[in-house]
């Protein structure tokens, strides 16, 4: 098996970073000169934060949503089991 000279290694090493580098500056230059660009990375981080960190607000709507959906499905197992408890009263 051959084996790369190391000046290649570093030759190839040295181009990736230059080729990370070259992807960088680009974005950096599109983001600041390009209001659509800006809109959509600012739309798509926010998208992400709120998956990853919900606010507040939305806990308590997630947790409400769950308890609602609990107490729904455990009332329906209690009027199953015992369905001369839960009828209505006559009058």
């Amino acid at each position: 098996m051959h084996h790369p000279s190391p000046w290649f290694q570093i030759f190839r090493i040295v181009s990736h970073l230059l080729e990370l580098l070259d992807a960088s500056v680009n974005f950096y230059i599109y983001y600041f000169c390009n209001r659509e660009v800006r809109a959509r990375v600012h739309e798509m981080i926010g998208s992400l934060r709120e998956q990853a960190w919900p606010s507040r607000r939305r806990c308590r709507e997630m947790v409400a949503a769950e308890e609602e959906k609990d107490e729904d499905s455990s009332a329906k197992e209690l009027r199953r089991m015992f369905p001369s408890v839960f009828q209505p009263a006559e009058q």
